[in-house]
């Protein structure tokens, strides 16, 4: 009776829904090393907020065996096209910087962001100075360092190896084709200075 009820004051209308995937498993198995980049454009982000949460929460595990003085090292290169897309993922990025603040916790997080283009057209049609002035209207509060502008993906990769030298770094790179090659590019360059990169991409575009 209750079915036949339900049925009745169902409306007629059909609602379609397209799910695309999974498409399997990563090879890399995350914080087996000490050494994390995770590498993101735009909404890109999500599955390195997930990999860089899996770390630190496994760092807070009780049994964790480390020594004094080793630690996981998680580094973030967030790029995005508006300064206000940082708010995506804020709340997120505070809650892990958050965690791994905890001298306790054996994990250092260090936050990249890179803002490429600006906020709107109308700040787009005006003067450089007045632009940047808009700009820190929509400023961000969260963890790490915001810069404008591309970033120079060799160097942020140099600097990591020069910090890390003689290990292996898995690379998770989340975001549109280009930025995958660039990204593929600057890790095997910097490769070639000991600290070895291992690359696993995920294409993200619109």
């Amino acid at each position: 009776d209750t079915m036949e009820d339900m049925t009745t004051t169902t409306p007629k209308s059909k609602l379609k829904i397209h799910l695309d995937g999974p498409y399997g498993v990563g090879h890399v198995q995350w914080g087996i090393h000490p050494v994390s980049v995770l590498v993101a454009g735009g909404i890109g982000i999500t599955p390195g907020i997930s990999i860089a949460s899996h770390i630190i929460r496994r760092a807070m595990l009780p049994d964790t065996q480390l020594s004094a003085s080793d630690r996981w090292h998680i580094h973030l290169l967030w790029i995005v096209k508006d300064n206000r897309h940082t708010e995506w993922f804020k709340d997120e990025l505070k809650s892990l910087a958050s965690l791994a603040s905890d001298p306790a916790v054996p994990v250092t997080l260090e936050v990249t962001i890179h803002v490429t283009g600006l906020s709107s057209p109308r700040i787009e049609s005006l003067g450089q100075e007045e632009a940047y002035v808009m700009e820190e209207m929509y400023s961000y509060d969260g963890p790490g360092v915001v810069h404008h502008g591309r970033p120079d993906l060799g160097k942020w990769f140099r600097n990591i190896q020069s910090g890390h030298r003689g290990l292996a770094a898995p690379v998770s790179i989340c975001g549109p084709r280009p930025l995958i090659d660039a990204v593929r590019r600057a890790a095997a360059n910097a490769s070639e200075g000991g600290t070895v990169f291992h690359i696993e991409e995920e294409v993200f575009e619109l």
